[in-house]
């Protein structure tokens, strides 16, 4: 039965080829079959972009087959070709971003967001190290606000992480954990995976209550109003004061410490960096603080020479550049440049490293650089360059003392890292 099965779906698939080459024979036809079988881009569109993609992505990586075989990339590919002519927009680009994973390479992928055809339940969702947690939703959801997610239609989700890593291009457990709180939620991509039978809804089971149905919004959700875990009275702790600001920092009077976060490897508009640090260091003279805090948690990356010239003042300042005084917050995500300045930091100043392993990798490709299929706009990310910074080639940049955060720190507005340094003595 399933070798019939198979046979006629291949007659079924070659039949619809035949009509695309041979649009002649029928024209009336031609229409159904090239206007796709559902909403969305023409099939002999997105067979134009895989072939683009087989093509391309090679000849611009810098080594894409590092680690994937050349032969299995375009085996996935013609695969995915096949199967292109009964599949809808999001299992195909979902395809895509399965093939990019392979790759190994956390620069290299799809980048996800904003694409029409992925929508998302209304909620947002945070990984601790105590689990999934729904951290705000409309107020039509707000019963799941706060609790601890345990299943998506009935599946562990345990067993829907190790799913989702299929479709994430990473290269340690940190960048997992940064990526899966927004995949969870998607639902035209948990039913590519086939974690769920169909992408209109999504039912998840919360601890402490029932199954809920929760139905996807477009993913552009700026207009809704969405009621908060952490009450939006209550001061953010300094982390995330201003997670929108490249560079900043406050002088906390009581502890006698500098704190300095340091967001984006990149220019700000309104003051240069090199400005502000001048202004920063004349303080630090005027202050003279017991502590230095240098916060890269929420540094993506960008261009690591940006940061150098504060690297080498604390590197010279001898009050500042000493065990104990000198510290340096990093986490899941903090990746890229941003990596290649923790480890400047390490190798020339006296810091020590708290927080969590680093989402990003010491040894890894960047320079990165985008390429756009031509029919359906999906843009990939691909690598140009390859940076060996260290002999010994871990999967994260670790801390000297690991600190996770918590859902019980989280929802309190306590900051676990910052807390271990201003008692340290």
């Amino acid at each position: 039965m399933t070798n019939q099965m198979n046979l006629e779906h291949r007659f079924f698939k070659w039949l619809i080829l035949f009509f695309i080459v041979f649009p002649f024979c029928n024209p009336s036809r031609d229409k159904e079959v090239i206007q796709k079988r559902d909403s969305g881009l023409m099939t002999e569109h997105w067979l134009e972009d895989l072939n683009y993609f087989a093509e391309e992505l090679p000849r611009r990586h810098k080594d894409l087959f590092f680690q994937l075989k050349q032969e299995e990339y375009l085996e996935d590919i013609e695969e995915l070709k096949e199967e292109s002519f009964y599949l809808k927009d999001y299992e195909i680009i979902t395809g895509i971003m399965k093939i990019t994973a392979k790759v190994g390479d956390s620069h290299t992928g799809v980048s996800i967001w904003r694409i029409p055809a992925f929508r998302h339940v209304p909620v947002d969702f945070k990984l601790f190290s105590d689990g999934i947690f729904a951290t705000a939703a409309i107020e039509e959801y707000q019963p799941v606000i706060g609790r601890k997610l345990r299943s998506i239609d009935g599946l562990e989700i345990e067993k829907v992480i190790k799913i989702l890593e299929t479709i994430i291009s990473f290269e340690n457990e940190a960048q997992v954990k940064s990526q899966v709180p927004w995949l969870i939620g998607c639902p035209e991509i948990l039913h590519a995976l086939k974690i769920i039978p169909g992408p209109d809804s999504v039912i998840m089971e919360f601890e402490g209550s029932r199954e809920i149905v929760l139905k996807p919004v477009q993913y552009d959700i700026e207009g809704l109003a969405f009621i908060s875990a952490v009450d939006e009275e209550q001061a953010p702790p300094l982390y995330l004061a201003h997670r929108n600001f490249y560079y900043w920092y406050e002088w906390l009077d009581q502890e006698q410490t500098l704190y300095f976060q340091y967001n984006r490897c990149a220019e700000a508009d309104t003051l240069s960096f090199r400005d502000f640090i001048k202004g920063m260091l004349e303080f630090i003279e005027d202050h003279e603080p017991d502590k230095f805090i240098f916060d890269m948690r929420l540094n993506g990356g960008g261009n690591s020479s940006i940061a150098e010239p504060l690297i080498h003042a604390l590197k010279n300042n001898e009050e500042i550049n000493r065990e104990g005084k000198l510290f340096v917050c990093i986490g899941r995500l903090t990746f890229s440049s941003a990596i290649l300045n923790a480890i400047t930091l390490r190798e020339e100043t006296n810091a020590i490293f708290i927080g969590e392993p680093t989402g990003g990798k010491p040894n890894h490709y960047g320079e990165v650089r985008n390429m756009i299929l031509p029919n359906s706009g999906i843009t990939i990310s691909y690598s140009t360059k390859y940076f060996k910074e260290t002999e010994e080639d871990e999967p994260s940049f670790y801390p000297d003392i690991e600190i996770d955060l918590s859902s019980a720190d989280f929802f309190a507005g306590r900051d676990p890292v910052l807390e271990e340094i201003l008692r340290m003595k």
